[in-house]
Order: C-alpha cells, then structure tokens, then sequence
C-alpha cells in the first residue's frame, strides 16, 4: 500500500455510493416481489446471495462511522490493519453492485417460472474469476507481490501481470456465448 494514502482517503464515499446503487437495485429487485413472485418461489441461491450482498452493504455504510479510532499515535499496524480492512470492504463494494444488478435478470427469470441457476452459477463463477484475475494482475503489474518476488524478477511480473489481466477480459466472451445460449 501506498504510504502516502491516509485512512480518510480511503473511507471517501466510493465505496458507499456504489453500495447505495446495489441497494436500489435490490428493492428495485423487490418489485417482482409484489407483481406476482411469491417469497417461497425464490430459489436459495437467490436469497443467499441477496442476503451476502445485504451484508456487505450494511459493513460499507456502516464506513462512514469512525469505529476505530486513528490518530497520529497509533501503530503502524493498526493502521495498515484498518487500511486493508477499508480497501477490501470498497473492493467487495465494486463487486457487490455487479452482483445486485446481475441477480435482477434472475429475479426476472423466476417471477416468469423459469428458473436459470445454471447461467446463474456459470456467469457469478465467471464474473469473480474474471474479478480476481483482473486484481492479480493489476497488483504484479505494480510489483506489489512479495510471494512472487522470490521467483521472478520485475519485468517476468509484469509480463505476468499482463497475461492475467487479459485473460480476466476472458467474461466478456462469456457473456456472448451466454446471450446466446439463453433461452427466449
């Protein structure tokens, strides 16, 4: 991590707007709860992972309330602790309003009983793959990897890097063949 970056650089509302956007979309999603889809009609997969977003949602706005107190006394580990801690929480927050508007096609799929788990499981699976390898590879690229390191020099990183950032591109292909695949 950058020393530079302060705590409250990395608490801006980012994170919270893009987390306020997921839970519109999942009340938007709530609408096909009073158009006819009944709650006991919703698949499980469908509640769990409404119910991780939810949570997830609930751990970045509760952000913008200070729990832990950082002042210019404090460790340094405490605050490299802290930072993390807030930087996966506004990474998740990224992933999290793909998700959410992602499940409405499903939530859409169900309330006309059509139930698509297999393209919900194959494009969730997909867009976290594509995720991780997109943050992997941004971070060899910027030779933050300690572990690799050991194996690899500066340039073999990158190229590394490079590599997995093109194929996080790979859901991009997916999601043709999917639009495809998809029945009417």
């Amino acid at each position: 991590m950058f020393e530079k970056v302060t705590i409250d650089e990395i608490r801006k509302p980012a994170g919270q707007a893009l987390n306020i956007f997921a839970l519109f979309m999942i009340l938007f999603t709530s609408i096909t709860l009073f158009n006819g889809l009944d709650y006991e009609n919703i698949p499980l997969y469908l509640k769990i992972s409404t119910l991780i977003q939810l949570i997830i949602i609930i751990i970045s706005i509760l952000q913008w309330i200070p729990f832990v107190k950082i002042n210019p006394t404090s460790s340094k580990l405490k605050k490299k602790r802290y930072a993390k801690f807030l930087s996966i929480i506004n990474v998740l927050s990224c992933v999290n309003a793909i998700l959410a508007f992602n499940n409405l096609f499903y939530y859409m799929g169900i309330q006309h009983n059509v139930d698509l788990y297999k393209y919900w499981l194959h494009n969730t699976v997909t867009m976290i793959m594509s995720f991780l390898l997109l943050s992997i590879g941004a971070l060899m690229m910027l030779n933050e990897g300690k572990i690799i390191a050991r194996f690899a020099n500066g340039k073999t990183r990158s190229k590394i890097g490079l590599v997995t950032v093109l194929l996080s591109k790979f859901i991009y292909i997916t999601k043709f063949i999917e639009y495809l695949s998809i029945p009417n």
